[in-house]
C-alpha cells in the first residue's frame, strides 16, 4: 500500500482533477487512491498536494492550511468570470489609478472579511453547482461568506498591471480580490495570472511538475515512492507529542491518556501530533474539553 504525500506542481489549461487522473493513469486496473488538497482552477498554476493511500485521512489539515498565492490582475473593465477565461466587458480608463490608490484599497481587504465567491464557480447553491446557474443565465443572490486574508502585498504597477501576494486561509478566491479591487477602485479588474506559491507545509520550492512525474510513472510506476513526503507532514504546524510505549499502544487502542501535567499550556482546541519513541508518528490527537485528557481522533499504525 503506497501512503504520504506528493507535492505537485500543476500547469495551467488543466482541472485538479485532471492531474489525478494522470498520476492514476500508468497503474491501470491497480488502482491506487488520490485525492488532492484544495482545488485550483484551471487558469492557476502551482501547487497542488496529492493525498496518496490513507494520506487521505490527514487532507483536511492541509485544505484547512494558510496559502500563498502570487496574482496578475488587470485594471480596466470586468468578465463575468473575475478572470482572464472570459471576454472583457465594462472596459473603463485607468489613468487616474496609482499605486498608493491600490495600496490603501487593498488594506480593505486585510483581516476577517465577508467575500462572495465568483457566479462561475463549484461551490454548491440550494444542491446545484453555483457555476450550473451562470451557464443558464439563471441570477442568483450568492450569500457572502467569511474568509481570512493575512496578509496582501503589492508588488508592482505598471500600465494597468498589478501584481500581488496574498497569504489567506481557506475559501479565499482570489478572483473575488481582483474583481472586488476593481469594484473599489472605480475601474474594474479581473484575474489575469495566479500561483499557489504554498499550501499549508507545501511549497512551490520543492514541487514536482506534473509532467516530470507522469513521465517517470510510465517508464516505472513504483518510482512514485521516490517523492512520497511522509503523511505527519501535513501535521507539522501542530506541536508535537512523543510518549511511551504503554501509553503509545493504549493510544492506538483509542484511550484517554491522562497528559495534564504537560498540556496546561494549551487550550482545548488543540490539535497535536503524536509519536512513539521510535519516533513513528501513531495518531492526530485532541484534549478532551470534558476530561482535560489527551484523546485519540485518528490513529494510525
Amino acid at each position: 500500500m503506497i501512503n504520504g504525500f506528493i507535492n505537485i506542481y500543476k500547469p495551467t489549461g488543466i482541472t485538479s482533477m485532471d492531474v489525478i487522473r494522470q498520476v492514476k493513469r500508468p497503474y491501470g486496473k491497480n488502482n491506487i487512491k488520490v485525492g488532492h488538497c484544495g482545488t485550483l482552477d484551471p487558469l492557476a498554476e502551482g501547487v497542488l498536494p496529492l493525498a496518496i493511500g490513507n494520506a487521505s485521512r490527514l487532507a483536511e489539515y492541509v485544505v484547512n492550511g494558510e496559502k500563498t498565492y502570487f496574482a496578475e490582475i488587470t485594471l480596466g473593465g470586468e468578465t463575468a468570470t473575475y478572470d482572464a477565461e472570459s471576454p472583457i466587458l465594462n472596459k473603463k480608463p485607468t489613468d487616474h489609478i496609482n499605486a498608493e490608490m491600490i495600496s490603501s484599497v487593498l488594506s480593505e481587504f486585510v483581516g476577517d472579511i465577508y467575500q462572495k465567491p465568483p457566479i462561475y464557480s463549484a461551490l454548491k447553491y440550494q444542491g446545484k453547482r453555483l457555476y450550473d446557474f451562470a451557464r443558464k443565465n439563471i441570477d442568483v443572490d450568492i450569500p457572502s461568506r467569511k474568509v481570512t486574508v493575512s496578509a496582501i502585498e503589492l508588488l508592482s504597477y505598471d500600465c494597468s498591471k498589478l501584481e500581488l501576494r496574498v497569504t489567506c486561509g481557506k475559501g479565499t478566491y482570489i478572483r473575488s480580490i481582483a474583481h472586488d479591487l476593481g469594484t473599489l477602485l472605480g475601474c474594474g479588474a479581473y484575474l489575469q495570472k495566479l500561483i499557489r506559491e504554498s499550501c499549508s507545509n507545501f511549497t512551490h520550492l520543492d514541487a514536482i511538475h506534473l509532467a516530470d512525474l507522469t513521465k517517470m510513472l510510465i517508464i516505472d510506476p513504483d518510482s512514485l515512492a521516490q517523492h512520497l513526503i511522509p503523511i505527519d507532514t501535513a501535521m507539522k504546524h501542530f506541536p508535537k507529542i512523543c510518549v511511551p510505549e504503554v501509553i503509545a499502544k493504549r493510544f492506538k487502542n483509542g484511550m484517554e491518556i491522562d497528559l495534564t501535567h504537560i498540556l496546561t499550556q494549551f487550550d482545548h482546541n488543540a490539535i497535536f501530533r503524536t509519536y512513539d519513541p521510535h519516533g513513528s508518528f501513531c495518531a492526530v490527537s485532541t484534549l478532551n474539553p470534558l476530561s482535560g485528557k489527551l484523546k485519540p481522533v485518528k490513529v494510525f499504525l
